[in-house]
C-alpha cells in the first residue's frame, strides 16, 4: 500500500543493528526499489563499514532466515560512496573472523564489484 511504502522509505536508512535491519527486511523487503532500496543500502553498508564488530549479529540471523544474505549482499552497490565501500573491502579482508570466511569473500566481491562500477 502506498502507506506501507511511505513506512518503508522512513526507515529503510534507519537501522542502527543487523536485528533492526532483519526486522524491516521481515516487514517491508516487498517495497525494496528506488529509494526505499538506497535506504537499505544506507543502512546494510553502514553496518558492515562501522558496525564489522556486530558481524556475528549478523551470521546468526543468516542462521535463522537464509533469504537475509540474499538481501544484504544485494544492497552492497554502486548508490553507495566509494570510501564506504572501500572500508568494507577492508573490513571484509581484513577483519574477518573464523568461521565467516563464505559470508567474508561474498561480501568483499559484492564491495569490489560497486567499487569497481562506481569508477566506470
Amino acid at each position: 500500500s502506498k502507506e506501507e511504502a511511505q513506512t518503508a522509505e522512513t526507515v529503510a536508512a534507519t537501522a542502527r543493528s543487523w536485528g533492526q535491519l532483519h526486522q524491516q527486511f521481515e516487514h517491508y523487503s516487498h517495497c525494496d526499489d528506488g529509494a526505499i532500496a538506497e535506504g537499505f543500502s544506507e543502512s546494510v553498508t553502514l553496518l558492515l563499514a562501522e558496525h564489522w564488530r556486530d558481524i556475528r549479529q549478523l551470521e546468526a540471523t543468516l542462521k535463522l532466515d537464509p533469504s537475509f544474505h540474499e538481501f544484504v549482499i544485494r544492497h552492497i552497490d554502486e548508490t553507495v560512496p566509494g570510501d564506504r565501500l572501500n572500508r568494507i573491502v577492508e573490513n571484509s579482508s581484513k577483519r574477518c573472523l573464523r568461521g565467516l570466511k563464505s559470508l567474508c569473500r561474498d561480501i568483499k566481491v559484492a564491495a569490489k564489484k560497486s567499487a569497481q562500477a562506481k569508477n566506470q
